[in-house]
């Protein structure tokens, strides 16, 4: 039996965004909530090759609003694309890379978050996108690919973004990430 389809995998992720069918989180709470994105990973394992990098890339397309009917998703989004990149499911060679560093290198991107303000709270939604908190996941996952064109964008954040909280978080932030892929 072939794996799922494109169009099975991108109602499977729609099923991973809303908490429903095999991703069921019912009886995820508390900090338990925060292991939200693993059960992705475990889905991912199921899956061939070829169907990862097509989920990876669907992921891609929430993460930078090219799926407008799935960017109220976005943190999740994001940080279920971190926690793929850290288990070896994204490529720095991949078209999800590229996209990626594009999103982050865009001087309008840039510009909206130098000017980012400080967050007691994060925002959820679309709109999640317009915070330093973003720029900071992009950042983090960009760094664990070895991006060399995402190092210039991140040193110039640290010295130029009014958020002395986003500058200290990618101060923080090793400069090439090796995790352990298994």
């Amino acid at each position: 039996m072939d794996g799922p389809s494109k169009k099975n995998l991108a109602r499977d992720l729609e099923d991973f965004f809303l908490g429903q069918g095999r991703f069921d989180r019912s009886e995820y709470y508390g900090m338990s909530a925060s292991q939200t994105p693993e059960m992705l990973v475990d889905y991912c394992k199921e899956l061939a090759p070829s169907e990862q990098t097509q989920l990876t890339r669907l992921l891609t397309s929430v993460v930078i609003r090219d799926q407008l009917r799935l960017s109220s998703h976005l943190p999740l989004a994001i940080r279920a694309l971190d926690v793929l990149c850290a288990k070896g499911y994204l490529s720095k060679s991949s078209e999800s890379a590229a996209l990626l560093e594009q999103e982050f290198t865009d001087p309008a991107n840039i510009e909206m978050w130098t000017q980012s303000g400080e967050m007691t709270e994060q925002q959820g939604g679309a709109d999640f996108n317009q915070t330093w908190h973003y720029a900071a996941e992009l950042s983090f996952i960009l760094m664990q690919l070895g991006s060399d064109k995402a190092v210039s964008t991140r040193e110039y954040l640290i010295r130029h973004a009014d958020s002395e909280e986003f500058r200290k978080t990618l101060m923080e932030q090793p400069q090439s990430i090796l995790f352990d892929r298994s």
